[in-house]
């Protein structure tokens, strides 16, 4: 009804001699007009539905939207989660190597400071045994000098036991003589 008031009042304002339309009292008489209103309506009426189907489709379209952009969000939380705990699994690795690595260090510390005593020991007990070993051939020297000693006066021994025996003897024959 609007847009037939409306066609009429341009219809009354600007008359075409040759539409036999009249409009009176706001209302279109029959005529050629009537078609041109009927497909004003039609179009009206396909512009409408038009409307609703582009405004159904906005709605399905920002619905869509609206889900894969919570989607995307929950996505992007759960990313974020598992990075995290990704995070603070190799920071806690991480602590893990650290102490271990602490602990390697140090004992590698006791090892060192050991070895140095066990040097310094292997030092001494060297220095030990090459004075030992100096004490024992100062005493085979004395006793090669002792047993070469012992060896003179054992022959010096025996002569002298040979010369008293040769004595013993004579004097056996002096006293057999002399009786």
């Amino acid at each position: 009804l609007v847009m037939i008031s409306a066609f009429c009042i341009l219809a009354s304002t600007f008359p075409d001699p040759t539409s036999p339309i009249c409009c009176s009292g706001g209302r279109a008489v029959p005529c050629r007009a009537q078609a041109a209103e009927s497909r004003y309506e039609e179009q009206i009426s396909k512009l409408v539905v038009e409307k609703q189907e582009l405004e159904w489709q906005k709605e399905s379209i920002q619905h869509q939207y609206n889900a894969l952009s919570s989607q995307h969000e929950e996505t992007i939380i759960s990313l974020k989660k598992q990075f995290q705990t990704q995070v603070n699994a190799a920071e806690e690795e991480k602590g893990k190597f650290q102490l271990s690595s602490e602990a390697k260090e140090r004992e590698i510390n006791g090892l060192k400071d050991e070895l140095k005593v066990l040097q310094v020991s292997k030092y001494n007990l060297e220095k030990k045994l090459s004075e030992l070993e100096q004490k024992v051939r100062l005493q085979n020297i004395a006793k090669d000098n002792q047993l070469s000693q012992l060896s003179k006066v054992e022959k010096r021994f025996a002569a002298i036991s040979h010369q008293c025996g040769l004595v013993i003897q004579a004097h056996g024959k002096l006293e057999q003589n002399g009786k």
